[in-house]
């Protein structure tokens, strides 16, 4: 019996003969003692414990026959997806205590393992899976505020404002917890959410009334206040979107009721342009304003406007901001004609000599853009993707949706807008969605381009589906031919030819659909075989 003999080959001798004093030929195959046999599989030679009845049944039914590594292939173990996770976090001593071992245990095993990070003296219980996707220590992952990663390391002058009560250590750098915050101007403490004050640049309500991304509107309400007084920005608690959350004005006096809306170039996205309209028609019937004024840049779409709605159309931005002042000349107008307040004409020089003496608080009183939060100082790794036709990133803050032309330093891909906004611009490291490549460090500047790979698991590796084609997979790429897919990417790796001994660069879905065909002598590959073959038998 064939079953007999692989048993036979399982047995070990000196064990059995120790413990129970009994040879092979005394065993048959329905015996339920517990005897010692010896893995075959892969030579791995682990010694394990069953009886006579269990081993012959699981090579009858063609089950793992070994209870120690399961006879899992090294290629589906967690050692071999993940070995720098298993090699950090894996711990070994407990671990060994239950038989549990990253070689003989399969990567999207939901098994729970022991896993231990030394650098922040972290200990718990994960599954395998979870150590195959992701960084099971929340400090080396940033879930958790470490010695190197918080709020004080971070962003030390932000947390010189934090109440005393709260301690910066222990807080991330982009928490959405609301903490208290000292504001300098007050002299009195204010609550905002952690990220806020750190990625957007959020301050004091009453000191940085203005869009922080926004200094045009910031530029009008000074101006305002400086001329009549009275004006901030405001969110009404009585009126609301559809979704609950309440609406904004960006520029709002309770004593004339009179709100100003500024639209510049994002407005022009249609989906700003339904929000625009739809705020019209909800502040119409709204008893606290008499008079909504909307200041538009040029070339904007037109919007729809009720009888208590006006329309400003002013010049396309500059850095000068001198356009602005025909329009806020218009906005006095209109306040005159209304009857609202008697209004002194003021002539455009003086306006331009009042944003000459704005634009010393634009810089210096956290109001605007501050150097330490612009784009140039937060992300300097960045400035390889913007295009010479650009803003001055250094004018432009970290958490603004001022939207540049962005190409890939790799492919030159021109990216859409959505991807463009110095925000999201950011949030991506600048991530190319054609050619995959992203800035890992942007906040140095000479940091280069890596591409960001997902992973895949083996059976849908290139390796596996395709070995032949594997064959001719150069050493000289990144990734190993087991981490790549065997189809659908486009992303172009290095071959090796047989017959020319040349190096070419073609994406595997090409190499799979034309048999690893050269581009220097158009001969496939999978043929070199079958040809070196013919060639000796003739």
């Amino acid at each position: 019996m064939p079953n007999k003999k692989t048993m036979e080959l399982m047995w070990d001798v000196d064990k059995n003969f120790q413990t129970s004093g009994k040879n092979f030929n005394d065993v048959n195959c329905k015996d339920t003692f517990d005897a010692h046999w010896v893995c075959f599989f892969e030579n791995r030679g682990c010694s394990f414990v069953k009886s006579p009845k269990q081993v012959y049944q699981a090579i009858y039914h063609g089950s793992p026959i070994c209870n120690f590594c399961n006879e899992i292939p090294f290629e589906k173990s967690i050692a071999f997806s993940s070995p720098e996770n298993v090699n950090y976090y894996w711990d070994y001593n407990k671990n060994e205590l239950h038989n549990i071992f990253p070689e003989y245990l399969k990567s999207q095993s939901n098994v729970r393992i022991f896993v231990r990070c030394e650098k922040h003296k972290w200990e718990a219980q994960r599954s395998c899976a979870d150590l195959n996707y992701h960084i099971p220590c929340p400090y080396c992952s940033k879930r958790m505020a470490s010695p190197e990663y918080n709020l004080k390391v971070c962003f030390p002058d932000i947390a010189n404002e934090l109440h005393p009560k709260h301690n910066s250590v222990l807080i991330l750098p982009f928490s959405t917890c609301i903490v208290e915050w000292w504001c300098k101007y007050c002299r009195g403490y204010y609550e905002k959410a952690v990220g806020l004050r750190t990625s957007q640049g959020h301050g004091c309500p009453l000191h940085k009334s203005a869009h922080q991304s926004s200094k045009t509107e910031g530029i009008i309400l000074l101006v305002l206040n400086k001329l009549l007084g009275g004006f901030s920005k405001i969110k009404f608690k009585t009126v609301r979107w559809s979704n609950g959350r309440r609406i904004e004005i960006d520029i709002f006096n309770s004593k004339l009721k009179v709100a100003l809306e500024y639209d510049g170039y994002p407005h022009k996205r249609n989906s700003i342009m339904i929000s625009d309209q739809k705020k019209n028609e909800i502040l119409h019937s709204f008893d606290e304003i008499s008079v909504l004024i909307r200041i538009r840049e040029e070339g904007l779409p037109p919007l729809k406007y009720n009888n208590n709605q006006f329309e400003i159309i002013c010049a396309k931005h500059d850095q000068t901001y001198l356009f602005l002042i025909p329009a806020i000349q218009r906005v006095l107008q209109l306040i005159k004609d209304l009857n609202l307040i008697s209004v002194q004409v003021y002539s455009d020089i003086y306006l331009i000599s009042i944003l000459e003496e704005i634009f010393p608080q634009v810089y210096s009183n956290a109001v605007f853009v501050l150097e330490k939060n612009s784009f140039t100082v937060s992300a300097p790794g960045l400035l390889g993707h913007l295009d010479d036709n650009n803003l001055n990133p250094s004018l432009v803050s970290r958490g603004s949706n001022h939207i540049f032309n962005v190409s890939c330093p790799n492919c030159k891909y021109k990216f859409p807008e959505n991807q463009s906004s110095a925000k999201n611009l950011i949030r991506s490291k600048g991530r190319c969605p054609k050619c995959m490549f992203y800035v890992e460090d942007i906040q140095d500047k000479e940091s280069l381009p890596k591409r960001k790979y997902s992973k895949i698991s083996y059976k849908k590796s290139l390796e596996a589906n395709e070995p032949e084609i594997s064959k001719f997979y150069s050493s000289k790429n990144t990734r190993l031919p087991n981490q790549i897919s065997h189809k659908g990417s486009t992303f172009l790796y290095i071959w090796n030819c047989p017959y020319c001994l040349k190096d070419y660069e073609s994406n595997n879905r090409n190499q799979v659909n034309n048999g690893c065909k050269c581009i220097h002598c158009y001969k496939k590959a999978i043929d070199f075989e079958d040809t070196q073959i013919n060639l000796t038998n003739r």
